[in-house]
């Protein structure tokens, strides 16, 4: 008898309750956005550190940190975009993008930076801001 394995009784009190589509919907943008802010937090410090180890180390001062932060705030939003992309979501930074590359007057497989741009960003989920 020793050698039995004893399953736990099912409890007939529990019951399944289906989700409706839009539950199943907003569950799947969750897991989208906690696997993308994961990845976030496990490639950027790499990146950075990659960065500081071929001697770009950013805000070795104090009163130098502050200059590199914005910048450094617009790689980590880049990657963003480029994850949720995958994910076939919405980033503000897909239309800056989209503004600022173009591939007129480039060589075939290349972009070229546009001369300027006039963006205003939107929230999606709150209309134009």
């Amino acid at each position: 008898m020793d050698n039995v394995i004893k399953f736990p009784k099912s409890n007939s009190n529990t019951k399944f309750i289906p989700l409706d589509e839009s539950e199943v919907d907003d569950r799947m943008s969750f897991l989208k956005h906690y696997h993308i802010n994961e990845t976030l937090a496990n490639v950027i410090p790499q990146l950075f550190t990659q960065l500081e180890a071929a001697a770009f180390d950013f805000g070795i001062e104090e009163d130098q940190e502050d200059a590199y932060i914005k910048d450094g705030a617009f790689i980590v939003e880049a990657v963003r975009a480029l994850l949720c992309k995958y994910h076939g979501m919405e980033h503000p930074f897909t239309e800056l993008a989209n503004s600022v590359f173009t591939d007129e007057g480039a060589e075939v497989g290349t972009l070229r930076v546009v001369d300027s741009i006039d963006l205003k960003f939107r929230n999606p989920e709150k209309g134009n801001s």
